[in-house]
């Protein structure tokens, strides 16, 4: 860490203004650096990557995993400023603007109808999807390492992609709320940030769904579908950030931290003692409210993800919580229906291991 590297930092608003002090009458004054400052600029310095934007080095502290223990025990909570995590979450925002969205969205410029513009956009997918099939196979014959993040197998798979990235593209309202559940219900590689779909994951998606249709019936836009998408559409996440309360970002944040490491301990509970009363009472939140269920789903996943690279599925889910108007709301009420069987999670802990410490003495 070095003089120019924290004026940088300060230039670009990450690090809190040096503080004026008067000196007295004709005395003149003197700069001041904040106490914060040096613990910010620690845990940016730890955070930062070679060739990587600022931006990101903020996210990761911003959104610092549970499970970076002593790397970030500086980053508790520290008082980034406002400025600095807004633009990084409008980074965030427009970094997922890749070649493929563009490309996508290429196809639809120009459409006469909104039913032109979904062909359009699927038609592309399918190209794309298809070309990258026929790709990964010729790699396969030849015993060559892949390096795309989405592996393909056969058709079903480029399928599934297509109705998935559409949507991402699309929006749920062009693509349909059934296209858009049978994308994730069929994804073989990932859903929610997760691994391969289990039984109960698609149970819930499942519910998920058939609420859905029930709202929509109803003249009621859907509670569950926001939630499934990649990305919300760009232009509209720049819109809402900035008028989205900073508290309430924030409380955000900590909520999903939080069941970042709550939420595997539950996974593992339901397993080890299912009839313990607080895994039953989160299994009848789950089975009563879909969106617990989601949730849970979405935060075991990011719990088990590299404490270096999990900053991306919690900023990710910051950000979809606040794709809907009621999205905040809706967290609130999944809370609620969890509240109080996760609030001593350390406490479950230790009874898994000792139920499972017990089961293996035996």
């Amino acid at each position: 860490m070095t003089a120019p590297q924290l004026e940088r930092w300060r230039a670009a608003g990450i690090l809190p203004a040096n503080e004026r002090e008067a000196l007295g009458r004709g005395n003149g004054s003197t700069s001041r650096t904040p106490r914060e400052t040096l613990q910010i600029a620690e845990a940016l310095a730890m955070a930062v990557r070679q060739g990587r934007p600022l931006h990101e080095a903020v996210l990761r502290v911003f959104t610092v995993h549970p499970g970076a223990g002593d790397d970030f025990r500086a980053t508790d909570r520290l008082p980034l400023p406002e400025a600095a995590i807004r633009a990084a979450l409008q980074w965030y925002v427009r970094r997922h603007d890749d070649p493929l969205m563009r490309r996508l969205r290429q196809a639809a410029h120009g459409a006469r109808t909104s039913q032109e513009a979904a062909d359009a956009v699927l038609e592309a997918a399918r190209r794309y999807f298809d070309r990258a099939l026929r790709r990964q196979r010729r790699l396969r014959r030849r015993d060559l390492d892949l390096f795309d993040p989405i592996r393909l197998h056969d058709a079903n798979d480029v399928q599934a992609w297509t109705l998935w990235i559409a949507a991402t593209a699309l929006g749920t309202e062009e693509i349909g709320l059934d296209a858009l559940y049978d994308a994730h219900l069929r994804n073989p590689v990932r859903t929610l940030n997760g691994p391969r779909l289990d039984r109960s994951l698609i149970d819930d998606l499942e519910k998920c769904r058939d609420e859905d249709r029930r709202r929509e019936l109803r003249g009621e836009s859907p509670t569950y579908a926001p939630l499934l998408t990649w990305y919300p559409g760009t232009e509209t996440l720049l819109r809402v950030l900035p008028r989205i309360d900073f508290t309430t970002l924030c409380r955000a944040r900590d909520v999903f931290s939080y069941l970042g490491e709550a939420a595997p301990i539950y996974q593992a509970a339901r397993r080890v003692i299912p009839d313990d009363p607080d895994v039953r009472h989160l299994d009848r939140a789950c089975a009563q409210e879909p969106l617990v269920a989601l949730v849970l789903h979405a935060t075991a996943a990011m719990g088990r993800r590299p404490a270096t690279d999990a900053w991306k599925s919690l900023t990710r889910l910051v950000i979809g919580t606040f794709s809907t108007p009621s999205g905040w709301h809706d967290l609130e009420q999944a809370c609620l229906a969890m509240h109080p069987a996760l609030d001593d999670p350390w406490g479950m802990y230790a009874r898994v291991s000792a139920a499972w410490s017990a089961s293996h003495h035996r």
